[in-house]
């Protein structure tokens, strides 16, 4: 099950008031982990929720002290929620929550977030979480192009706005994959109060401020071989590596010159077939149509190649004299990506 639909069903249990007893939400994408917590701190059963609300961050408690909180009763009120945050830098002593979750107490909804997704499926505490009916556990990992329209869709209809596809596309070009980003030109577009269905120009007169590049732009700076604007995006990465890590334009650049291999040995390249196939959404099957025309087979292995030995550098594995932060590694594969 993908992060959105994870999220969406236990976003649906909350608002219908079938709150579980403990629930473990991580992964990299902070965008999922922050909205269910908000919806849990404005739930009602937890009032009054000054008395009744209790936050520990993992580096300066410890998991005795958060058990000890929720076997508390509430001195007012039916429930209470605790909410342990940053719960990674209790990876050496998490697992002594599992006695907890096999018998949490009904009076209390404990919330972890572990920002992260580096543990063992396998380990004994995982298994406590996700074997427990009264345990929800969200794995709220990116969303990737193929995700995104239905993610902005759905935020759409919950704020009662109606959205065409080419609107939907406009969002994704300012915006990338930048979840909070998302939300907030939703937002705006509430505040204006559209009633009829919402086009790219309405997206374009929110006049969201200067133009911030996400790697969704940069793959399809590559795509339809706009070398200028490409090098201008890693330019504007350099600026903010810690926005734009390496490893992750890597990885987007990876998937898309991988999926551009799968489109050249697709025997039906109608939108519809290709999409399933990539696993992205009909509507940008014509990148990849028109990047097919651009880029030879030979060409794209060379992409491929070259992209590899990048992914090395940023990782530290591949000795090189470029820091694995730094964004001249990219230019150097654009480099090949534009070289006659």
């Amino acid at each position: 099950m993908s992060a959105l639909n994870s999220f969406t069903k236990i976003s649906e249990e909350i608002r219908s008031g079938n709150i579980g007893s403990v629930y473990f939400l991580y992964g990299n994408e902070p965008f999922f982990i922050d909205e269910l917590t908000r919806q849990l701190q404005h739930a009602t059963c937890f009032e009054p929720k000054e008395l009744n609300t209790h936050t520990f961050a993992g580096d300066s408690t410890s998991v005795a002290e958060v058990i000890s909180q929720a076997r508390q009763i509430p001195m007012q009120g039916k429930r209470q929620l605790i909410i342990l945050k940053e719960a990674q830098h209790l990876s050496k002593s998490i697992s002594g929550i599992n006695t907890y979750i096999q018998k949490p107490a009904a009076f209390s909804v404990l919330i972890v977030v572990y920002v992260s997704d580096k543990f063992s499926a396998k380990s004994k505490w995982f298994q406590s979480f996700s074997g427990n009916p009264a345990s929800r556990v969200l794995a709220s990992n990116t969303l990737y192009e193929n995700h995104l329209p239905a993610f902005i869709s759905s935020i759409s209809k919950s704020h009662r706005l109606k959205i065409s596809e080419s609107a939907v596309k406009t969002i994704i070009q300012h915006t990338g994959n930048d979840l909070y980003g998302i939300k907030h030109t939703v937002e705006q577009l509430e505040i204006k109060k559209y009633t009829g269905m919402i086009e790219p120009e309405n997206i374009k007169a929110l006049n969201l401020g200067e133009k911030a590049y996400t790697e969704f732009e940069l793959q399809k700076a590559v795509l339809l071989g706009q070398k200028e604007l490409a090098f201008a995006i890693v330019h504007h990465f350099s600026k903010n590596e810690r926005k734009h890590p390496l490893v992750k334009s890597v990885a987007l650049l990876y998937r898309m010159v991988k999926n551009l291999l799968l489109y050249s040995s697709c025997e039906n390249k109608s939108a519809q077939d290709v999409s399933k196939i990539l696993g992205i959404h009909p509507f940008f099957v014509r990148d990849y149509q028109e990047a097919s025309r651009r880029y030879s087979l030979r060409k794209t292995v060379q992409m491929l190649e070259k992209l590899h030995q990048t992914d090395l550098k940023s990782k530290g594995i591949e000795r090189s004299t470029l820091s694995s932060q730094n964004c001249a590694s990219l230019k150097e594969w654009l480099s090949v990506v534009f070289s006659s």
